[in-house]
């Protein structure tokens, strides 16, 4: 071949192989931080339930707590009257 094809076609191979790596590399990058993302962005939504789900427990809890509360007070209310009217007949 004539040495001046052969340095045009290398000058021109040396030219796609550069472009080409960086691209790849450019690309490379691109769906590492993409990856990155996509993880971040699971462990936040598995971060965002375990809250949901502490404090809807802990909110079930504090509603439970609160009934026992009332009914406790309604109880001792009620005896407190009929002590009341036991006393009084008495």
């Amino acid at each position: 071949m004539d040495p001046v094809v052969v340095s045009f076609l290398t000058v021109i191979g040396s030219g796609v192989a550069a472009y080409s790596g960086a691209y790849f590399k450019r690309r490379g990058e691109d769906q590492a931080i993409t990856d990155g993302f996509a993880e971040v962005l699971r462990q936040t939504r598995e971060t965002t339930q375990a809250t949901k789900s502490i404090e809807a427990k802990i909110s079930g809890e504090m509603w439970d707590r609160q009934k026992q509360w009332e009914m406790k007070r309604e109880v001792i209310f009620d005896m407190r009257r009929k002590l009341s009217t036991v006393d009084d007949a008495l």
